[in-house]
């Protein structure tokens, strides 16, 4: 079972749960239990690193297991296949390609135009993608913990 995590809304996963982003806390804690693997690769893996917390318990999640490292070059030339055309809605083809390389069908973000083409049967063939929001919908739900328990991946 796989996840990948927007730039848009990794710093919740950090977050104090009192806070009100309960719906990322647990997400990491699927994370962190091994319920769930969080892959990362090419340009979404660059940005995450740009926030130190992430990075810092990214690596700690390589050496037990519980994040998955998607090649970047794979990545790439997938991204390459992904030419631009008029109906995308977002400028993240770098997460739509890792999807495809890696077959997360589950996507943590905020990101309404990365939404939409993250559900497009047209650019996320197979399974249809889904969608786990935590900044607009901080409570953990029973809706969320299907989403969780039925992510799917290939790696």
């Amino acid at each position: 079972m796989c996840v990948i995590v927007d730039t848009s809304v990794v710093g919740l996963m950090f977050s104090e749960p009192q806070k009100g982003f309960v719906a990322a806390t647990v997400l990491r804690k699927y994370i962190d239990n091994g319920k769930l693997n969080l892959v990362v690769g090419g340009k979404l893996k660059k940005e995450l690193f740009g926030t130190s917390k992430f990075r810092k318990w990214y690596l700690e999640s390589i050496k037990s297991g519980t994040s998955k490292s998607i090649s970047d070059f794979k990545v790439k030339k997938e991204k390459k296949k992904l030419k631009p055309r008029d109906d995308y809605k977002s400028n993240d083809l770098h997460v739509l390609a890792l999807a495809r390389v890696s077959g997360a069908r589950l996507l943590n973000t905020d990101d309404d135009d990365l939404m939409a083409d993250f559900k497009n049967r047209d650019l996320i063939p197979g399974k249809p993608g889904k969608v786990f929001l935590t900044k607009s919908q901080v409570q953990f739900t029973k809706a969320k913990r299907k989403l969780l328990d039925n992510a799917t991946c290939r790696t």
